[in-house]
C-alpha cells in the first residue's frame, strides 16, 4: 500500500472517531436536558403586608405654677413635653396633622377664663424620623371645628416617630380674675 492510501485511511479513521464522539456528546446532553426538564416545578411566592397605625400620645397633665394675685396682669408660662406621633402605615408616608383644641374654657366653679383670648400656644421643638415640623403660634381654640395644628408632616413624609417638646403655653392672668383652682381639658387629634 502506498503512503498516500495509508494517510487517507488514517484520516478516515480520525473523521469517523470524531463523528462517533460528536454523536455521543449530543446523546449525553440531550439525555441530561430531558432529565432536567422533567424535574421542574413552579412555586408562587405570596406575602401579605398589613398597614400599621397612625397614632399619638400626650402627657396626662399640664400644670402651671401657682400665681399670686398682686393687682396687675401677669403671664403664667409652662412647657409641654412628650407629645409623640407614630406613623407605621408604610410606604413613603401620606402625611398627617396633629391638632389641638380645648373642650372648654379654663374654669374654677362658676369663674371662667376665656382661653381663646388669653391662652397663647407656641409649638416647640420637633425631632422626627421623617421630616415632621411644628405649626405656628396660635390662641387656644375651644372647639374641634377650630382646632389648630401643633405638628404636621406633608405628603411623602412623617413615617416612623415624631416628637414635639418645649411647647410653650402662656396664660394671661388678669388682675381682676377670681382666685381658684382652674381646669380645662385639651384634646389632641392626629389625622391624615
Amino acid at each position: 500500500m502506498s503512503q498516500v492510501k495509508r494517510e487517507i485511511k488514517t484520516i478516515k479513521k480520525q473523521i469517523i472517531s470524531v463523528l462517533i464522539l460528536f454523536f455521543m456528546f449530543v446523546m449525553i446532553f440531550a439525555t441530561v436536558n430531558l432529565g432536567l426538564a422533567a424535574n421542574n416545578a413552579d412555586t408562587n411566592l405570596a406575602q401579605n403586608i398589613i398597614s400599621g397605625t397612625l397614632d399619638m400620645t400626650a402627657p396626662g397633665n399640664l400644670n402651671w405654677t401657682n400665681v399670686i394675685l398682686n393687682g396687675s396682669n401677669q403671664n403664667s408660662n409652662t412647657n409641654l413635653d412628650g407629645v409623640n406621633v407614630t406613623d407605621y402605615r408604610g410606604g413613603g408616608g401620606t402625611g398627617w396633622n396633629l391638632t389641638l383644641y380645648a373642650e372648654n374654657n379654663i374654669t374654677a366653679g362658676t369663674n371662667n377664663i376665656d382661653i381663646t383670648a388669653r391662652l397663647n400656644v407656641a409649638p416647640g421643638d420637633v425631632t422626627s424620623d421623617d421630616t415632621a415640623q411644628s405649626g405656628s403660634n396660635f390662641m387656644m381654640p375651644n372647639d374641634s371645628g377650630n382646632a389648630e395644628v401643633l405638628m404636621n408632616a406633608g405628603a411623602d413624609c412623617g413615617t416612623g416617630v415624631s416628637n414635639i417638646d418645649n411647647t410653650l403655653f402662656k396664660l394671661l392672668i388678669e388682675s381682676g380674675d377670681a382666685a381658684g383652682d382652674y381646669t380645662a381639658v385639651m384634646v389632641f387629634t392626629v389625622s391624615s
